[in-house]
């Protein structure tokens, strides 16, 4: 077997340890591509995550705001046939639960044609019950008609 130089010798391990360090420089570089990947494999899940959630909760709200809506229709339609104090209690408490502007200001129109007719119906019970407790006076009568002919919606024949 031959022996080496010193040059060779040096040479050699010159380019043993250029290789190691390529070597080691490569596997460095890998672990961080991967790492990276990684990472943006995680944000992406995280955000996917986020979004999803972000898209129930905005489902549930609509839902929620439907809910509602039916709600107070309902309770509209109880207080406009049989309109009470419990009953527009009722529904300005369910609409003050709404989100909807608009929905909330056409809602609150029918509330107050409903107080107002409640308020109609008021008056005209007072003045038929004050007539009837002076069923001689012409002019009770006069203002207990006048207040039964300002009831004009179907609802109130019953009064």
């Amino acid at each position: 077997m031959k022996k080496f130089t010193r040059k060779q010798m040096l040479t050699a391990g010159a380019v043993v340890l250029l290789g190691i360090g390529g070597i080691t420089v490569g596997v460095v570089n890998h672990n961080n591509n991967v790492h990276a990947q990684q990472v943006a494999k995680t944000k992406a899940h995280e955000a996917k995550v986020k979004a999803d959630k972000k898209a129930k909760s905005e489902q549930l709200a609509k839902e929620k705001e439907v809910a509602q809506q039916k709600q107070v229709a309902t309770l509209l339609a109880t207080a406009t046939a049989n309109p009470s104090d419990n009953s527009i209690k009722a529904v300005n408490d369910a609409i003050a639960k709404l989100t909807d502007q608009k929905e909330k200001a056409k809602d609150n129109e029918l509330v107050k044609a409903l107080n107002a007719r409640l308020s109609l119906i008021k008056k005209a019970e007072a003045a038929v019950k004050d007539y009837q407790g002076h069923a001689t006076d012409a002019n009770k009568q006069k203002v207990a008609q006048e207040a039964i002919n300002n009831l004009k919606d179907k609802n109130d024949q019953d009064v």
